[in-house]
C-alpha cells in the first residue's frame, strides 16, 4: 500500500497547529515544517494555503501584518460529526440493552440484579 506524501504532509500541518493550541505565524509554520518534517518552504506554504482554502485551516492576516494560521471550521465540523455519530450509535445500543432487560424481566418476573 502506497502512502501519499501530500496527504501525510497535510495531516502533519493540521496536527502541528492543533498541538500548538494557538494560531501560528506563517513564517513559524513554514520553518517548523522544514525543520521537523523536512518539508520544503514552497510545499509547506502551498499545503497551508490549500488547507485554508478548504477550511481545514483559517488564515488571518491584515495589510502590513504577519499572516497566522489556526484550525478552521472544517476541523470542528468533522469532529462534531464524528462525536454525533458515536453518540447516536451509543444511544441505539442503550435502547437495545434496555429492550433486552425488559425481556429478561418479563421472562424471569424479576428485575435483573435482584
Amino acid at each position: 500500500m502506497g502512502i501519499l506524501q501530500s496527504v501525510k504532509n497535510a495531516t502533519r500541518v493540521v496536527e502541528l497547529i492543533a498541538d500548538g493550541g494557538a494560531p501560528i505565524s506563517a513564517s513559524d509554520l513554514i520553518a517548523t515544517c522544514g525543520g521537523k518534517f523536512q518539508m520544503s518552504r514552497a510545499t509547506a506554504r502551498n499545503l497551508a494555503d490549500t488547507l485554508a482554502h478548504k477550511a481545514w485551516l483559517q488564515k488571518v492576516s491584515s495589510p502590513g501584518e504577519r499572516a497566522y494560521y489556526s484550525l478552521g471550521i472544517r476541523a470542528a465540523q468533522t469532529w462534531r460529526r464524528y462525536i454525533t455519530a458515536g453518540l447516536e450509535a451509543a444511544r441505539r445500543k442503550h435502547e437495545e440493552v434496555e429492550g433486552q432487560m425488559r425481556v429478561l424481566k418479563e421472562i424471569e418476573g424479576v428485575e435483573p440484579g435482584e
